[in-house]
């Protein structure tokens, strides 16, 4: 069963005349595409959600985690948890009302083997005008499969004088033994075989046109990261393959200037390194690599399905 983490944190609404929609905020930062990443680490912002009049709750300080980013034309900030490590989440939860309510904490926790989770604590009661906070942590198995959650829903359950609400975390965690540089999102599906019509008497039949390829999520050329590699040292890049296809062939190769990489530079594939369908590129520079920037063009195919995508090799003593 190909596994996968879901966690639901069950939150219960105030039954009133009606329900504003949630205005969510986070301060992770997201690189425009024509900009440059920020630094690696990324801060630790909060994330504030109002599920309805009244109610609202927050992530502060993560503790713990190490920071990536994911994505195409807009990247987002991924949470990465190492094997044998913990992390913490801390959640405040915020009331407005002039009563109090219980508030009980939990995860619907699917399919991520090796990975735990635990609420400190994980009952509390909110008091009105006042906050409460609980601690969420994960641990991860030294031996634990590596995988990647595309955002995990969240939501949180009040008990008392409230209904129920859910909502998203929306953070993007990754188990992986190192922090990778950056990770491409590939989008790569089948154009399905056009249906033939019956035959007909006339003598010849109508054309029928190809359909076109299914347009990939996003709108926007792929956005190019800057990939920073200290000479004799090594950097990691990972290919998230969306795609139903079963048990594709995965290639990919990279070019430097349409010739062979810099001299200095060599790259390894490993098929799968994740539960779900990926690729894992190493880069390695030798320590007399010259300090330069270099564009990198990666190729690869998913079956007959190829894709690009470019990224700045920045060099450093």
């Amino acid at each position: 069963m190909k596994n996968r983490i879901l966690f639901v944190i069950v939150a219960v609404s105030i039954i009133v005349g009606s329900m504003v929609g949630v205005n969510y905020y986070s301060t992770l930062p997201v690189p425009s595409p024509t900009t440059t990443p920020p630094p690696l680490p990324t801060p630790t912002p909060p994330m504030m959600l109002t599920p309805f009049p009244g109610i609202a709750w927050e992530v502060v300080p993560l503790e713990g985690w190490s920071f990536t980013l994911m994505g195409d034309a807009s990247p987002r900030s991924v949470l990465v948890l190492h094997q044998g490590k913990s992390a913490n989440i801390t959640l405040n939860l915020y009331s407005d009302y002039d009563k109090s309510c219980n508030v009980s904490l939990s995860l619907k926790f699917e399919g991520w083997e090796g990975v735990n989770y635990r609420f400190y604590p994980s009952t509390l009661e909110l008091q009105p005008k006042e906050v409460a906070t609980s601690i969420l942590t994960f641990e991860a198995d030294s031996d634990a499969p590596s995988n990647l959650f595309y955002g995990p829903p969240l939501g949180i359950q009040f008990k008392g004088f409230l209904g129920e609400y859910e909502t998203n975390l929306r953070y993007n965690i990754l188990v992986f033994p190192t922090t990778p540089s950056y990770i491409f999102s590939v989008y790569a599906e089948e154009t399905p075989t056009p249906t033939q019509p019956p035959p007909t008497n006339e003598t010849t039949p109508p054309p029928y046109p190809t359909p076109s390829p299914t347009p990939p999520p996003w709108t926007s050329p792929p956005w190019e990261p800057e990939i920073q590699i200290k000479r004799g040292g090594e950097a990691h890049v990972i290919f998230y393959i969306l795609t139903q296809i079963e048990n594709p062939s995965l290639k990919l190769s990279l070019t430097y200037q349409s010739g062979e990489l810099p001299e200095g530079i060599n790259a390894n594939i490993t098929p799968d390194p994740l539960t779900v369908r990926s690729l894992l590129l190493t880069l390695t520079a030798s320590p007399q690599t010259p300090e330069e920037t270099y564009e990198i063009t990666a190729n690869g195919s998913v079956n007959s399905i190829t894709y690009e995508r470019k990224f700045r090799l920045k060099v450093t003593s």
